[in-house]
């Protein structure tokens, strides 16, 4: 797995002032990453400055386990607008503070 001093262990998408930010995940396995901050395994916020402030995940028929978050989030922390899971599995992720090790 990969490590993050900070957050996004495997993955970090953030949108910014200029626009939006869509990430689209399909038939991957996001498994054993670390971050010190938040989303051992995908960290995914946006910037409510965006013009239009509209970001989205997109997760399909993927695997996102056994990651590790210092704080929020141990498989997925996400605050985007939009977070979408279909046929995917979210199991064994950590996170040492709340709300949850699968989805904060």
């Amino acid at each position: 797995g990969n490590q993050a001093i900070n957050d996004g262990g495997g993955i970090a998408n953030e949108s910014t002032f200029s626009g939006a930010a869509a990430v689209t995940i399909k038939n991957s396995q996001l498994i054993g990453n670390e971050a010190t901050g938040r989303g051992g395994g995908i960290f995914d916020t946006d910037d409510a400055r965006a013009k239009p402030p509209i970001e989205s995940l997109d997760i399909a028929g993927s695997t996102i386990s056994g990651n590790i978050a210092g704080s929020e989030g141990g498989g997925i922390y996400g605050t985007g607008d939009l977070v979408i899971l279909k046929n995917s599995t979210v199991s064994g992720n950590q996170s040492s503070t709340t709300p949850s090790g699968g989805l904060g």
